[in-house]
């Protein structure tokens, strides 16, 4: 995976033959487009052409945009590059309430297992949620998810932590993790024909983004476990050396669905299950796992 960041003032991107051309005042770097994954603004003094924005549309490069503490705000996509595009948003549309509610159930049972397999990881006490994963209801009326989260944040990070985007340190590598697995979200759904906007869960009507964020919940554990390394090394400001580390990191080769696969092939895979569950109108989704080289310890999925 090649992500573009951009986080210098003077900055202009622009379209250079069959590159992302970078220029400043001193220095020029073309970059292959075929080679980028994603492209993200971290800078409010970066300039884009029309010409690259464009190019980037027709090829499914998406372009995200940050503000501070490098939270996203905004996320350019093409729009028009899948032919199913108009069936498969009219039965993304037509989907169940009750058929929604069985999708998050699935992947609130999911998320809270990577949790788990995690926690053990850094042998923290983890079976109390395994008692809150095999709890989840349909549409987890309860919230077992938050009750998770209370459990797993303060074990992983300590008691004081508390998760909220607008704080720095451990926070701000939380968002910049998240940033780059939003960003293959999106791409990946918008290339598939459906709508981003459009969530099973999440309904925020000011957040463009809700279908990537309950499909990402899986796959969150993947980038707290490099946060988590990256802090027991101690955290200072989000360095381009830590950005690198959590980027390879994403990067990283796992089993998946019977096979070897990067993560972002794997949430390619990942989407277009999600594609067959509205046209199917059933629950096809695979989910991932922490694998065990990761883990170094030998798992039981269905228990941990």
């Amino acid at each position: 995976m090649q992500v573009l960041e951009i986080n210098r003032s003077g900055i202009l991107l622009s379209l250079y033959k069959g590159f992302i051309r970078v220029s400043g005042d001193d220095f020029v770097q073309d970059h292959p487009l075929d080679l980028v994954d994603c492209v993200i603004l971290n800078s409010y003094g970066a300039k884009v052409s029309n010409q690259l924005m464009i190019k980037l549309c027709e090829i499914n490069i998406p372009m995200l945009v940050c503000g501070k503490n490098a939270i996203p705000i905004g996320i350019l996509n093409g729009v028009a590059q899948n032919v199913n595009r108009k069936s498969r948003v009219e039965a993304q549309l037509g989907t169940s309430q009750a058929f929604l509610n069985r999708q998050w159930q699935a992947i609130v049972k999911a998320k809270i297992h990577n949790q788990m397999l995690l926690l053990k990881y850094i042998d923290a006490p983890y079976k109390d949620l395994k008692w809150l994963r095999d709890m989840v209801s349909s549409g987890d009326k309860e919230n077992r998810e938050a009750q998770a989260a209370r459990i797993y944040w303060a074990r992983l990070f300590g008691s004081a932590f508390r998760r909220n985007p607008d704080v720095e340190g451990i926070n701000a590598y939380l968002n910049y993790a998240y940033s780059i697995l939003r960003a293959g979200f999106c791409r990946y759904i918008v290339a598939k024909g459906l709508l981003p906007e459009i969530g099973i869960h999440h309904r925020n009507h000011m957040n463009p983004f809700c279908l990537a964020d309950d499909l990402m919940e899986p796959f969150r554990p993947f980038a707290d476990k490099v946060v988590y390394e990256l802090n027991q090394r101690g955290l200072a400001d989000l360095s381009p050396a830590d950005k690198k580390t959590i980027i390879s990191t994403l990067d990283s080769m796992i089993s998946y669905d019977g096979k070897i696969h990067h993560i972002q092939q794997c949430i390619a895979i990942y989407v277009q299950y999600m594609v067959n569950s509205y046209e199917q109108k059933k629950n096809t989704l695979n989910f991932p796992i922490l694998p065990p080289q990761w883990l170094q310890t030998d798992v039981d999925d269905g228990d941990v």
